[in-house]
C-alpha cells in the first residue's frame, strides 16, 4: 500500500516525537533516582501533605513510589500509540478490553 507524502511525514514526527517522549522519561527517571537514592527524599511530587508523609517514620516509602507510577503507566501508552503511528497503523480496529471494578 503507497502512502502518500504527509503520511509519511506523520510517520517520522511520530519517531520523533517517541524519542523524544523516551529521553524526557529517563531524564525523569535519573532525577527521581538521584533524589530517592542520595537525598533520601522525592523532589518530583510537591505537594505539602507528600512530604508530611514521606518523612513520617510510619509511612512506607515503597508505597509513595508506587503512587508514581501512573505516571510511568501513561509514558507506556504513549509509547504504544506513536508506535502505531510510526507504523503507518493510523486506523487500525482492535478490541478494546475495558475493566471495571
Amino acid at each position: 500500500m503507497a502512502m502518500n507524502a504527509s503520511m509519511q511525514k506523520l510517520m517520522k514526527i511520530s519517531g520523533f516525537f517517541r524519542v523524544l517522549v523516551l529521553v524526557a522519561t529517563a531524564a525523569v527517571v535519573v532525577y527521581l533516582g538521584y533524589s530517592y537514592l542520595v537525598l533520601d527524599e522525592i523532589r518530583f511530587e510537591t505537594s505539602m501533605l507528600f512530604f508530611d508523609l514521606w518523612y513520617h517514620d510510619g509511612a512506607s516509602h515503597g508505597v509513595l513510589l508506587a503512587i508514581q507510577t501512573p505516571l510511568l503507566m501513561g509514558v507506556y501508552w504513549l509509547q504504544r500509540l506513536l508506535s502505531h503511528f510510526q507504523q503507518g497503523q493510523f486506523l487500525v480496529m482492535r478490541r478494546c478490553v475495558v475493566i471495571s471494578g
